[in-house]
């Protein structure tokens, strides 16, 4: 029996765990580091372009190693604004030899953490920092991916597509619930991560000390620092990792409008039935 294991319909999912992947990942690689993530525009966008070219770099190098003949490069937008990359092939591949295709990439952050540590340059430390960050939190559609394909048989054959798989073999339905729960589990630690966050930002901005930070995982956020001018205090907000807030922001606004538009067409619906009972 043939069936597809998709990607979209777990979007948020994906987000919910890529976000837990950051904090964790942040958090281990700023330990390591022994100092806080640089937020420099430059390390970030030279370290998002590193990490594509590397994450999906892997995934080809392996699909070719298990006998993929053609593989191709693909790009989509997925819901709440989710940008995606991903290779695909053609290629039939046993289910545990999909699964070590998609956690390849994983291989590549602890070496990278293991240069940035060698390092002298703090630019290039903090670029590789970011690259394994992201090549971390990148994988959770991936993982996500590979928590249904443990639904099926060790002999289901995998057609890897990118953001969905195509599978020929037999599935366990009482695994499948399984993994649902796992998905309920980590939403419900993730979104009210990311709430309590700016919650805690006005608290800072509230307080008054002289200094005080707010870290997710290893990345700052915001740090306020009270200063002396003519004699008046006053709090500068220095490098905040204002990205999370605006996303958070983005986010909800998005669940809202979408909220707005469902009940608009249901009321819309139902008043069109009425007419037509009528």
């Amino acid at each position: 029996m043939q069936q597809n294991i998709d990607i979209k319909p777990y979007v948020k999912q994906a987000i919910s765990l890529g976000i837990l992947l950051l904090i964790a990942q942040s958090g281990i690689v700023s330990y390591l580091l022994g100092v806080p993530i640089s937020l420099g525009s430059s390390e970030l966008i030279i370290g998002i372009i590193l990490t594509v070219i590397l994450h999906e770099g892997v995934h080809a190098i392996v699909l070719k190693m298990f006998g993929a003949k053609s593989i191709g490069i693909g790009f989509k937008v997925l819901k709440y604004g989710l940008p995606i990359f991903y290779v695909k092939s053609n290629a039939q591949i046993p289910r545990n030899r999909w699964i070590i295709v998609a956690l390849a990439p994983l291989i590549l952050s602890p070496i990278l953490v293991v240069i940035a540590l060698l390092l002298p340059d703090a630019s290039l430390k903090s670029t590789l920092a970011w690259v394994s960050i992201f090549n971390t939190s990148g994988a959770s559609g991936d993982m996500i991916l590979i928590l249904f394909s443990t639904c099926f048989s060790k002999n289901a054959l995998f057609i890897d597509m990118g953001e969905y798989g195509i599978v020929e073999g037999e599935e366990n339905p009482m695994r499948k619930k399984t993994v649902y729960r796992i998905l309920t589990v980590m939403d419900l630690i993730a979104w009210p991560l990311i709430a309590i966050l700016p919650i805690v930002a006005i608290i800072l901005m509230m307080s008054f000390v002289t200094r005080s930070s707010l870290y997710l995982g290893g990345i700052p956020i915001v740090e306020f620092i009270e200063e002396k001018t003519n004699g008046y205090s006053c709090y500068s907000q220095i490098g905040a990792g204002g990205f999370v807030f605006s996303f958070t922001l983005v986010l909800a606004m998005e669940l809202l409008v979408r909220t707005i538009i469902r009940v608009q067409r249901s009321k819309s619906l139902n008043s069109k039935l009425q007419h037509l009972k009528t």
